[in-house]
């Protein structure tokens, strides 16, 4: 960015209720990103409302599952982002209403804990279970490997 004469720097809050002020200053959030296991800022920013404009990187088309909470963007393409931050700055009662939508999207479906429910429900028929013995999960491991084997073999055919 410094060669094409943008003066950026990293924007790194020292602590929650500064990542949070950050936040509140905005109204889109921008994440360029050409890899991501997340990314956590999604989440943060679409939840204090801001919207986000992303590349269709890690888990971010899971949480910006349709066009109404948020907008994605290619990888390495710089066209569909400048499309949708003019829309975005041209209209600036659908940045409100998306940036709103994106807040009780992540508050309904992205909070902490959101997935408690269904991580008990599965803890719990898996408790309910009878043991396998031992040796039976050895030659199921087994035969499915052989499985494998065999049928890797006929497609090489």
């Amino acid at each position: 960015m410094r060669e094409n004469g943008v003066t950026a720097d990293l924007v790194a809050p020292e602590n929650r209720e500064e990542a949070l002020d950050f936040y509140r200053t905005i109204d889109i959030y921008l994440c360029t990103s050409r890899f991501e296991g997340g990314p956590l800022p999604v989440i943060e920013a679409m939840a204090a409302g801001c919207v986000v404009v992303s590349t269709r990187v890690g888990f971010v088309p899971e949480v910006i599952n349709s066009d109404e909470v948020g907008i994605l963007c290619p990888v390495n393409s710089a066209e569909p982002f400048e499309g949708a931050l003019m829309d975005l700055i041209q209209n600036p009662r659908k940045r409100i209403e998306m940036g709103s939508r994106a807040a009780d999207h992540i508050k309904r479906n992205w909070g902490w804990g959101h997935d408690r429910g269904r991580i008990i429900t599965a803890y719990e028929a898996v408790a309910q279970d009878p043991p396998t013995p031992i040796g039976f999960q050895i030659l199921r491991a087994l035969l499915s490997c052989l499985a494998g084997i065999i049928f890797a073999g006929r497609r090489k055919r």
